[in-house]
């Protein structure tokens, strides 16, 4: 979702036994893809300069792909007290640059909109909706 506009940029639900956290770089450049398809740019062109997203989408090899793409990354460690001395170097500089990033002014307002625009959102679709124990069956 696009938090200055609100926009829907992708939308997917993935079967209840498939990790979120393991394709999130390749999400968000296919939403920027679509960001871009929609303003009429180049569909390559890097126009996604942040991203955030709960804990349940935090891996270290995706922050380092985000990363090297230069997309700051807003997404907060699940883990308190991770070992940073058991990683490897560049990963020990991406989970800290989004440590930053999540403890910043701009990334504690970020973090607020996401709340503001999908969690309200979803949590109405579930107890209004009745898709709290709804079934679903493929992607």
């Amino acid at each position: 979702m696009d938090l200055d506009t609100g926009a829907i940029v992708g939308a997917e639900v993935l079967p209840g036994d498939q990790a979120d956290n393991k394709e999130v770089a390749t999400a968000i450049m296919k939403a920027q893809q679509n960001i871009n398809a929609a303003r009429g740019q180049d569909r390559k062109e890097m126009t996604v300069e942040t991203t955030t997203a709960d804990k349940g989408y935090y891996a270290v090899g995706q922050l380092q792909e985000l990363q090297r793409e230069q997309v700051k990354t807003v997404i907060c460690d699940p883990i308190s007290n991770r070992r940073l001395d058991k990683l490897e170097p560049d990963e020990q500089r991406a989970v800290k640059a989004a440590k930053r990033s999540t403890r910043s002014e701009y990334g504690k307002e970020l973090l607020s909109k996401r709340g503001q625009h999908i969690e309200r959102a979803f949590a109405h679709i579930l107890d209004c909706g009745g898709m709290r124990r709804a079934t679903l069956r493929g992607l």
